[in-house]
């Protein structure tokens, strides 16, 4: 049901991780710490934090780049695409914790998730909580090497505490509403559906201008514009992973009009899809 993984040394290059893994086997938690360490660019259906314990390296995030600084905690939610690689300041050295809301039973709700799906919310420092939140990671990593009892609940105690203190230095943003969460969470796994803002507001229980309204208000971004990043994202993944065809990618990613998936990929990457695949994509393997 766990798994424990730490890497101080030889790791190979992880840019065919599976983003569909945890969900698979059924483990709900993996914990790695990696010291020097990269992974390429991916992205996946759980969630994932860094906790960064030294400075250097780099850290990417939907395309940004932020300097990997000692203390910065990354929360990075379902299908945003992120890196880490070394840099002239110094390799990366973090732990890092992939989990499912399951874990967390009736915490994994509401402000505690927040933070994985607010789009705006770049690293969040913890100062020195830092030690606090190393030493919870340490002993998550020793409990899942071990076969004590009720180290499950063990695990899902030290993650919540984990989160609490992280989000405690949240400074940006404000939680979301259950309907603004939930939103989110329906575009995260419905976004190849031909979804409507009707749709989308019968679902989480609030009229389609209010839905409008209270998601604009939350997210600084429309549901339109969120629901086309979260489709760019996953076209971004299958032009560098895969060999499909533009037309059938672009279906797979939940766009039906060439010209416009043209169009909109374009203006967010600054490039053409075919541009953008010989530019950043990763052959397959044969």
């Amino acid at each position: 049901f766990l798994e424990i993984a730490c890497s101080c040394g030889i790791l190979s290059d992880m840019r065919k991780v599976d983003r569909h893994r945890i969900r698979r086997s059924g483990f709900s938690v993996h914990v790695h710490h990696f010291n020097g360490e990269r992974f390429g660019e991916h992205s996946h259906e759980y969630l994932e934090i860094l906790v960064v314990v030294n400075d250097g390296g780099r850290h990417f995030v939907d395309g940004a780049e932020h300097a990997l600084k000692r203390g910065d905690i990354y929360l990075v939610g379902p299908y945003h695409s992120h890196a880490a690689e070394r840099s002239d300041s110094g390799k990366p050295d973090y732990f890092n914790i992939e989990f499912t809301p399951d874990i967390l039973g009736t915490a994994g709700s509401g402000e505690i998730l927040t933070p994985f799906y607010d789009m705006r919310s770049g690293p969040i420092s913890v100062g020195s909580d830092l030690a606090q939140c190393e030493t919870l990671a340490t002993l998550m990593l020793r409990e899942l090497s071990s076969q004590a009892v009720y180290r499950e609940q063990v695990i899902a105690h030290l993650l919540s505490a984990l989160l609490m203190l992280v989000i405690r230095h949240r400074t940006e943003g404000t939680s979301f509403t259950p309907a603004v969460l939930a939103s989110l969470i329906y575009i995260n796994d419905r976004f190849r559906d031909d979804i409507t803002n009707e749709m989308m507001a019968e679902e989480v229980g609030l009229s389609p201008a209010r839905l409008s309204q209270v998601f604009k208000h939350a997210t600084g971004m429309t549901v339109k514009t969120m629901l086309t990043h979260r489709r760019l994202t996953e076209a971004k993944q299958l032009l560098i992973y895969t060999s499909r065809g533009i037309i059938d990618l672009m279906h797979d990613a939940g766009f039906n009009d060439l010209s416009y998936f043209n169009r909109v990929f374009k203006k967010a990457a600054g490039m053409s899809p075919s541009a953008y695949r010989e530019r950043f994509g990763t052959p397959e393997d044969p």
